[in-house]
């Protein structure tokens, strides 16, 4: 569990491993039939719903995993999104995520950490042939409350 004197404003910046996803047709069948959509047209069958991108969140895992911040901690205070270009099935898509902010508050019950991550997301390549300048396609934003452990 980490300890909240450790998580200080010079993580600012600190960006993670990226990670990679290939968007199988089969993957987004199955996240749509989770949701209880069903398409009759072709056309509609192919279209990759806008929250598709939250089934994409293993980078920003990973900054809680290497700030030793167990999940118990944690409080999710916001999320957004920033839509620039829709992911498509075939894509192959690289997940980043970088620290943007770190503040201390003090509240009733103690001192909290509240940390905003930005993870950005981007067309690295379609239907195996890869981009020679990677598409940005989403900015995603969170910010979480680091709770003291218990």
């Amino acid at each position: 569990m980490a300890e909240l004197g450790t998580l200080t404003a010079e993580l600012v910046g600190r960006r993670y491993p990226e990670f990679k996803f290939h968007i199988s047709d089969q993957w987004v069948r199955d996240y749509k039939s989770s949701l209880g959509l069903s398409f009759a047209k072709v056309s509609e069958a192919s279209y990759v719903p806008l929250s598709f991108v939250s089934c994409l969140r293993d980078a920003e895992f990973s900054v809680f995993t290497g700030l030793k911040i167990d999940l118990s901690q944690l409080l999710h205070a916001a999320q957004s999104y920033e839509f620039f270009e829709n992911i498509k099935v075939g894509d192959e898509i690289s997940s980043q995520s970088e620290i943007i902010r770190v503040s201390h508050k003090k509240g009733s019950r103690g001192e909290m950490v509240f940390i905003d991550i930005k993870n950005t997301f981007r067309r690295v390549a379609q239907f195996g042939i890869s981009e020679s300048n990677p598409v940005p396609l989403v900015t995603a934003l969170m910010s979480v409350v680091v709770r003291p452990k218990k």
